[in-house]
């Protein structure tokens, strides 16, 4: 009897041990993917702000498709959340979130390229893969709650979220420094020095990643058994369509989506004019 209730003594010591350091892991974890979260988004909100300028720039002022570069962006995000989501499903959160801000980082430089050469091939190119950052950024999301409890999980997302509002905000500022030094230093064209400091940026937040994001969140919660069985995107597509409320919220996403992209192109173009 004794050594009966040793052992339940240790296995629970064993248990409150388990969801200290799962505690302790999980807040490491999210410090990390907010400090990414601000890095990621300042950059992102810096190009999209010149975005359809370099768009008028090359096609003349008077074009009707001032919104590509947003809608490029935008369907980059989409392709590459689903390469990123494989390989993070494979090798965890920390290299897929790390590929994506190296790839985007590689498109804003592809894009400055573009605005240089005022090559619409080259800047389009270099802006689908840059929606490569706002896919990991968007992804940093569920990253969160990978090791939270199901009660805490909205909280930890929420805190992820947030935190983009003040990269949102800061981003945009930085496009006139940026355009100082890009022609001030090194001679480049108007809008070649925000793509480039937006390249920089999403470096630095692919090396927080990279360094910072250990032990990586997804692995110790497969671990653990405590990631949820996937349904794949044909099955979560079948469960939405078939939920009254999946509907909704799709639609809903769908609306503010666009409304959010529309109003975000064109006030910049309507502000410069």
């Amino acid at each position: 009897m004794l050594q009966l209730a040793a052992l339940d003594v240790c296995s629970s010591v064993a248990e409150v041990t388990d969801d200290v350091e799962r505690a302790r892991i999980q807040r490491r974890v999210v410090r990390v993917l907010v400090g990414g979260q601000v890095i990621g988004a300042a950059a992102l909100g810096a190009s999209v702000t010149v975005g359809a300028f370099v768009i008028q720039d090359i096609l003349g002022a008077q074009t009707p498709l001032g919104g590509l570069a947003s809608a490029t962006v935008t369907m980059g995000t989409a392709f590459m959340s689903q390469m990123l989501s494989r390989v993070m499903m494979k090798h965890g959160r920390r290299v897929g979130l790390q590929s994506g801000y190296v790839l985007a980082a590689t498109g804003g430089v592809v894009a400055a390229v573009g605005v240089e050469k005022l090559s619409l091939v080259w800047f389009i190119a270099g802006l689908f893969l840059f929606g490569s950052g706002q896919a990991s950024n968007l992804l940093a999301r569920y990253a969160a709650t990978d090791l939270a409890l199901p009660d805490e999980r909205s909280r930890a997302m929420s805190r992820v979220v947030f935190a983009s509002t003040f990269g949102a905000v800061f981003g945009p500022l930085l496009v006139s420094p940026a355009q100082w030094a890009g022609e001030r230093w090194f001679s480049l064209a108007t809008y070649t020095g925000p793509w480039l400091a937006a390249s920089t940026f999403l470096l630095l937040a692919a090396l927080n990643t990279a360094v910072r994001l250990r032990p990586d969140p997804l692995l110790v919660a497969g671990a653990t058994a405590t990631v949820p069985q996937t349904r794949g995107v044909v099955g979560a597509l079948r469960v939405t369509v078939r939920s009254a409320d999946g509907r909704l919220a799709l639609m809903a996403m769908v609306i503010s989506q666009a409304t959010m992209v529309a109003v975000m192109t064109m006030t910049p173009v309507h502000l410069k004019l």
